[in-house]
């Protein structure tokens, strides 16, 4: 298992609908399509680009910590109230478990396409035409963030610490911004943070994707997959045979990916 499968996998069972972005650096937004395979989105353009227009919205993101098992962290802020800005804290992350990652993000805003039903019915009508393939995706929110940091480890026994910074007040692990430099690295196969190099970056996204369904008339009347399994029409007796089936035969619509 690579460090990538490692981050996603993590991040999934933490996240519900919402999908990672690998690497956490990597920059999208609304209305970029592609396909979307293993956890890895490939970006091939914007729908702006392919005439389809649309308004944006913001809404509220929840962030995440994940604690995995085998994962421990302590964030120590510097309670000197006489202490000039920026505040500072440190942050120590150990891994003991094999094949662990560590994410911690607090979500700034999310960005959601406004008129959703408006922009996929432009889309079925350009897959309908031939212009839009089924396994493309679409992305319809993203989540940024200026308070991000993963570490991942493949072998166990790994620690991380940073240095902790922010301009705000209230310094804690859940402040809106928070900057990461790393002054420890002892066996760890990945980190990332937001930083002097990195002010924001978009940890997650959501998207829709086009699904197929055989319409209630042509129901399977022979199971067996390993032969020709035919498939008989209510309105026309004409059977047709496993790869025989046409759009027509078909329904279609958005679902989450």
């Amino acid at each position: 298992m690579d460090i990538a499968d490692i981050y996603v996998k993590t991040f999934e069972k933490a996240s519900g609908l919402n999908h990672p972005v690998w690497p956490p650096t990597e920059r999208i937004h609304v209305g970029d399509y592609g396909t979307y395979k293993n956890g890895c989105f490939d970006k091939m353009g914007n729908i702006k680009k392919l005439g389809i227009l649309f308004a944006t919205d913001k809404s509220e993101q929840p962030g995440i910590i994940s604690q995995s098992e085998g994962v421990d962290y302590e964030f120590n802020p510097n309670l000197n109230i006489n202490a000039a800005y920026p505040a500072k804290a440190s942050l120590s992350v150990k891994i003991d478990k094999k094949r662990t990652a560590f994410i911690h993000f607090i979500s700034t805003e999310a960005i959601v396409i406004k008129d959703l039903a408006s922009v996929e019915d432009q889309i079925m009508r350009k897959f309908r035409s031939k212009t839009w393939r089924r396994d493309w995706i679409v992305i319809t929110e993203v989540a940024h963030s200026n308070n991000f940091v993963t570490v991942i480890s493949q072998d166990g026994q790994s620690s991380v610490a940073f240095n902790c910074e922010t301009d705000l007040p209230d310094l804690t692990f859940e402040s809106a911004s928070l900057k990461f430099a790393v002054s420890r690295n002892q066996n760890s196969s990945y980190y990332c943070s937001t930083g002097s190099d990195i002010q924001q970056c978009t940890p997650m996204f959501k998207a829709r994707k086009i699904k197929g369904y055989l319409k209630p008339e042509f129901q399977p009347i022979q199971m067996d997959m390993c032969y020709d399994s035919a498939f008989l029409s209510e309105e026309s007796p004409k059977k047709r045979r496993i790869g025989q089936l046409y759009n027509e035969d078909m329904d279609y619509q958005f679902e989450d990916l």
